[in-house]
């Protein structure tokens, strides 16, 4: 049976969810809730709906500019997102959740589990970044330049030059079905998708580095594949490094889009973290 989609707003901004109950009827652990990266939406996560429907349930949420959600003006910072996503929590009544981060949703989850900290039970922050050093900001720019000039070729392979790990005496699975995929992908986006990745990327752009000097309390987990090149293992460590209760590790063979080149390592970590089978606080890719 369809699971159907909701629909919700913040300051006219509308965004929907979509609930997946537990498959066994009553949920037997906490709700598990996916915050996508910038090139991803509801649908990026179905495969992840499929491990961890049995016995938690699952939240899929486009949070405003993301997805179908409607595109949210750049001004409107992280707190608003944390905002909308707390809305969500109160409308449905949610117990604290398993919330896991991507990329782009890694600060967003952050954000929200500081303003609103009994509303998570275990954190994921997989790719983070703190802050944007000059060479990161510059290739942001970049990338929206060609965005919103519509340049998808030159988007498309620029996005994909450095996003991903193109070092040939680095061992990446599943390497070239995995670069064009996202090169056709990238080279498929919508004007409005365009949109949507300019005003989200200048939304970072403007956001203050995360506060590593208030962070959350909850138990975190924090990693990446071990050899991306765009939210490096070694900011990641030290993000790790500043929470009370972090975890930090990495995925073998793998860069910034883990879960496409090894999905099914990335669900077994997710699922150790999830079932406290991770107890040291040390790299283990």
């Amino acid at each position: 049976m369809t699971t159907p989609d909701h629909w919700l707003s913040l300051e006219g901004y509308a965004y929907r969810y979509r609930w997946h109950p537990p498959a066994t009827g009553s949920e037997r652990r906490p709700p598990v809730v996916f915050l996508s990266g910038a090139f991803q939406s509801m649908e990026s996560w179905g495969r992840f709906v499929d491990v961890f429907q049995e016995e938690h349930g699952v939240l899929l949420v486009d949070l405003p500019g993301s997805g179908d959600a409607d595109a949210l003006p750049p001004e409107f910072g992280l707190d608003f997102l944390a905002d909308a996503l707390q809305r969500l929590f109160a409308e449905l009544d949610l117990p604290p959740a398993y919330v896991v981060c991507a990329s782009y949703g890694s600060p967003i989850g952050y954000r929200f589990a500081q303003r609103y900290p009994t509303r998570v039970w275990q954190l994921v922050l997989a790719g983070v970044m703190h802050a944007l050093d000059s060479d990161l900001r510059t290739m942001m720019e970049e990338g929206v330049v060609l965005a919103a000039a519509r340049k998808r070729d030159a988007f498309a392979d620029f996005t994909v030059e450095r996003l991903l790990c193109s070092d040939p005496d680095r061992t990446i699975a599943r390497r070239r079905p995995v670069v064009r995929a996202l090169h056709r992908s990238l080279l498929r986006m919508s004007d409005e998708e365009l949109d949507r990745f300019v005003w989200n990327t200048r939304r970072i752009l403007v956001s203050p580095p995360l506060d590593l000097t208030r962070p959350p309390r909850c138990p975190t987990l924090i990693f990446t594949g071990e050899h991306d090149c765009f939210t490096p293992p070694e900011i990641c460590r030290y993000i790790a490094s500043c929470l009370p209760d972090a975890h930090f590790t990495t995925i073998a063979e793998a860069d910034h889009v883990f879960h496409l080149q090894r999905f099914d390592a990335t669900v077994a970590l997710l699922l150790d973290f999830a079932e406290g089978r991770l107890t040291l606080r040390t790299e283990a890719a």
